[in-house]
């Protein structure tokens, strides 16, 4: 009957120990209104492939082009509110540029005099950039790990807006290739995935590091079904209130 006695009260014990442990957690970290500022990379390469034909000389040139758009660092800040304890809805923008990229163009001209006799002309085009801005719509979802450290998923979807540079080509008399760029711009709605683990120092301020893949499809006026985003890893400054 003791031990009885002595196991139900260890057990309740223990339950009220969770439960202020729980508590003690959530309100740690609580606070209906959240920030965030971040800062990372994004190491995922691709290339961006384009090809051009015009009319010329009776016949048709072709221009390909292709243009790598290099990994590099992304920045953001994000914000939102607490509906509950454990869940919440919030906004974010995150920026991602690629500088500097050399583009290579191999170009098909076809002969002024002789029929069918194309020359084949390479070239590059250097200084192109390509950027973009992610706005992400998120559901988040809070769990308290320790009194002063918790994990956060969220999701939802993410609308793009993308300015790239194209290279381009021009035969402006006999078999000579002029080259250039220019610049073109998108819009689409894709989606992202976020985990975070995010220390608080004091129950307003803290830190986190962050895990994220975002990502859409959009249309060009020279390039069609160009992949954006990918992979986004990196740290930021968290604040409730």
């Amino acid at each position: 009957m003791k031990k009885s006695t002595l196991a139900a009260t260890g057990a309740a014990m223990l339950v009220m120990v969770a439960t202020a442990t729980q508590a003690s957690a959530q309100s740690a970290v609580s606070g209906k209104l959240f920030f965030g500022f971040e800062f990372g990379a994004q190491p995922t390469q691709r290339e961006a492939n384009s090809v051009t034909e015009f009319p010329l000389y009776d016949e048709t040139a072709t221009i390909a082009a292709t243009n790598p758009i290099r990994n590099g660092a992304v920045y953001g800040f994000s914000g939102g509110y607490k509906l509950t304890p454990s869940f919440g809805v919030g906004a974010g923008v995150n920026f991602f540029n690629s500088r500097d990229a050399e583009a290579s163009i191999i170009a098909s001209i076809p002969d002024p005099v002789f029929f069918n006799r194309p020359k084949v002309v390479t070239a590059t085009v250097t200084g192109l950039e390509h950027s973009e801005i992610a706005t992400n719509i998120s559901v988040v979802w809070f769990y308290p790990i320790t009194e002063t450290f918790e994990v956060a998923v969220s999701g939802g979807p993410t609308i793009y807006s993308v300015s790239h540079d194209v290279p381009t080509a021009s035969v402006p008399s006999g078999q000579n290739l002029v080259t250039g760029f220019v610049t073109e711009n998108a819009t689409a709605v894709g989606g992202h995935i976020s985990f975070e683990g995010n220390y608080m120092f004091t129950p307003r301020y803290g830190t986190g590091v962050f895990l994220r893949y975002q990502g859409a499809k959009v249309d060009l006026p020279s390039i069609e079904d160009l992949t954006v985003g990918g992979l986004q890893v990196g740290v930021g400054f968290r604040a409730r209130f």
